[in-house]
């Protein structure tokens, strides 16, 4: 008895053949529908004989335009590949988890999941191939984003050694630099090289910057900011920067709210942002430097993994040449570069990416060939107000007679910090780890009012070995000094009681403000025991 697909047989108590084959028609059929994974049958001659709704959804394609026809799903460069899996699979192989690409109809690619294995008649041979088809699309994003993670990490892990090497290397070159200096004011041609050797320190200073900030291990001194003032601040440099076929528009929105930032890290990522649009309008252009305030309601913070609420935007736009699609993918990655050897680090926009995802920002591209490129960054806005800028005392009055102990592993740090403060009048302690600085202060019966001491060192650290000294001298005042440290470590080491930070590289100039403005800064009293 035959029946039509849908129309039941003539129901009896005990089903005949028909029935039993029609009744399991029915539920492979409800399955092949309620699959959420496209299935895909094609005979010998590579005809498609099923395609399931979740094939539709996946593909584009209806079933009525498939189904008779060839196979559609191929690539061009995968016709091979295709065959020899076809070839296995009418040999009698089952075969699972392949992962490759399938064309949709729009011809763009599917990241698939493929599962196939032979259809055999009732004579036991086999007639055609069943293919089930997961869509991994977005497994293979959120994999990238997670190994993009794992690279970014190593790299940071090599930027903080490597920075914190550096900079050791780069406070004694500048600090004798700068004392040096002082004693040849008397000799041009000398002061001229020494010079050149301060400014060549200075760059390789903002180099390990720049590695920091990519790696987002950069410790921000955050203040509340007005960015047009920030932007204004530093207009003339950038117009240096820029070529005189550049024309240069700052676009400043008015009544702009504020932002917490470091004002020198905001001049860096304008700095980097500036070198990029320059470079990519040889034959000259306009650059355009515009500030906004901006809400943004949850969605469209989601897209960005980033809070709804109220931003300032920053916005660098170029008329320049633009990239592709394939460029723009990767503008973010550290050392990534479209520029010659010798004329790109590759850090610049991953310095960008660091610098704003520390400040809990975002930053978005939009550029093509031929129409410019438009960088946005997005900083959280707040109520507070702009702190007025301390005025700097005179060298002069820097100088002092107070004790301090001085605890740095490095003996070129060490000894170039004791000689400073040295010639500023302190008198100096100076210790090559944690434990030497326990023994001097415990051999020494005299006050000492300031700690200063390395961050990180090997066995005690820095803020373990402070909270230790001020439990027996509570009114000492501390200053951590690190040529790396991550956001942490700086937080964890200022919960010391009356404690300051200093990143290196730093100046004689730099170093003996900071000590004078910890010691002269009020001290935050004990606290007063508990009552028994």
């Amino acid at each position: 008895m035959q029946t039509e697909p849908g129309v039941p047989p003539s129901v009896s108590t005990v089903p005949t053949t028909a029935e039993a084959l029609w009744n399991a028609t029915e539920r492979l059929r409800a399955l092949e529908e309620a699959a959420p994974a496209g299935i895909v049958a094609f005979d010998l001659e590579g005809r498609v004989t099923i395609w399931n709704r979740a094939a539709e959804e996946l593909f584009g394609w209806e079933r009525a335009e498939v189904v008779g026809a060839l196979y559609p799903l191929n690539p061009d460069d995968q016709q091979a590949e295709h065959a020899a899996l076809v070839g296995r699979v009418l040999a009698g192989e089952s075969l699972s988890g392949i992962e490759t690409c399938k064309l949709h109809k729009d011809r763009t690619l599917v990241n698939i999941s493929l599962s196939c294995g032979p259809i055999r008649n009732a004579a036991g041979r086999v007639c055609g191939t069943m293919q089930v088809l997961t869509d991994i699309s977005e497994a293979k994003r959120l994999q990238e984003q997670f190994l993009q993670a794992q690279k970014m990490e190593a790299f940071g892990q090599l930027a903080g050694g490597v920075a914190h090497d550096f900079n050791n290397l780069l406070t004694v070159i500048m600090g004798f630099t700068e004392l040096v200096s002082e004693q040849l004011q008397d000799q041009p041609a000398v002061l001229s090289d020494l010079e050149e050797i301060a400014k060549a320190g200075e760059r390789a200073s903002q180099l390990t910057t720049q590695l920091l900030a990519f790696s987002r291990k950069q410790v921000w001194v955050l203040q509340v900011v007005n960015l047009n003032d920030v932007i204004a601040h530093f207009e003339k440099m950038l117009s240096r920067i820029v070529r005189e076929d550049i024309h240069l528009e700052i676009l400043p929105q008015r009544e702009l709210e504020h932002t917490k930032a470091d004002p020198g890290q905001i001049e860096q990522l304008l700095m980097n942002l500036v070198v990029n649009a320059r470079d990519a309008m040889p034959r000259g252009g306009t650059l355009t430097i515009a500030t906004a305030n901006v809400r943004l309601n949850a969605a469209r913070a989601r897209e960005h993994n980033a809070a709804a609420g109220r931003y300032v935007s920053v916005t660098v736009k170029d008329t320049g040449n633009g990239m592709t699609p394939e460029v723009r993918a990767r503008v973010f990655e550290p050392f990534f570069t479209t520029k010659g050897v010798g004329k790109g680090t590759g850090l610049g926009l991953s310095t960008v990416a660091g610098l704003i995802e520390q400040s809990a920002g975002f930053v978005t591209i939009d550029s093509a060939p031929g129409v410019g490129t438009t960088v946005t960054t997005y900083w959280p806005a707040v109520d507070d107000s702009i702190e007025p800028a301390e005025v700097e005392p005179p060298a002069a009055t820097l100088v002092g007679t107070e004790t301090i102990l001085l605890v740095e592993d490095e003996t070129g740090v060490r000894q170039l910090i004791g000689k400073v403060l040295e010639r500023y009048g302190y008198k100096v302690l100076p210790a090559r780890d944690a434990e030497h600085a326990i023994a001097i202060e415990a051999g020494y019966a005299d006050p000492i009012q300031l700690l200063v001491s390395d961050l990180i060192m090997p066995g005690l650290n820095g803020p373990d070995l402070a909270q230790a000294i001020v439990e027996r001298r509570p009114d000492i005042r501390v200053l951590f000094v690190s040529g790396y440290a991550s956001r942490e470590a700086v937080e964890l080491s200022l919960t010391t009681r009356n404690a300051s930070f200093l990143s290196k590289p730093f100046t004689p100039d730099k170093l003996a403000r900071k000590v004078r403005e910890r010691l002269d800064r009020a001290a935050i009293p004990r606290p007063a025991a508990d009552p028994a």
